[in-house]
């Protein structure tokens, strides 16, 4: 993927529905998706999204 394509491709994230950057990671994901698909947008024919979270105190302790 050249410099371009990658430019491409963050024009891409910052032209959707959110604040740019807003997405942290996954922006960085999508971006590594596209250059190794050498596709702007990359496609995900198959999605999962998996949640966790919990308010339990042991955050409070520094344990992740």
């Amino acid at each position: 993927m050249t410099a371009n394509d990658t430019e491409k491709m963050q024009a891409h994230l910052d032209n959707l529905t959110k604040p740019k950057g807003s997405l942290g990671n996954l922006e960085e994901y999508a971006l590594k998706l596209a250059a190794i698909q050498r596709r702007v947008p990359p496609r995900a024919d198959k999605r999962l999204s998996i949640v966790f979270a919990g308010d339990h105190g042991i955050a409070d302790e520094g344990v992740s």
